[in-house]
């Protein structure tokens, strides 16, 4: 989507947003703010909010699904344009190999 507005490097690097072990517990939370997302990825400036690629993650018993994936610097209605990441996911892990993932990354 950046290529096609003219911008190859616009969204080229992603890094977590915040220390793994804190990304951990967002992430086995599920939603966290009023449009119900969370970042996955931010850019790698590492300026809170720069770039970032937001998705719904919902935590059940059984399953975890990553799901609404959007780029809020470019929602609908946006001036600069719509990124719509409509065919992007949704992405479904089972709940104990998403948990341990989760913990392998964070280290713990």
């Amino acid at each position: 989507m950046a290529q096609a507005e003219g911008h190859p490097g616009l969204a080229a690097a992603y890094v977590w947003p915040v220390p793994p072990a804190r990304q951990w517990a967002a992430l086995r939370q599920g939603a966290a703010d009023a449009d119900d997302k969370r970042a996955l990825l931010e850019c790698a400036c590492g300026e809170p909010g720069c770039w970032p690629l937001l998705a719904t993650v919902t935590v059940g018993p059984v399953r975890v699904i990553w799901s609404g994936f959007e780029q809020p610097h470019r929602r609908a209605g946006s001036a600069a344009g719509h990124w719509d990441y409509g065919g992007f996911g949704p992405f479904v892990f089972e709940r104990a190999a998403y948990d341990a993932a989760l913990q392998a990354a964070a280290g713990a």
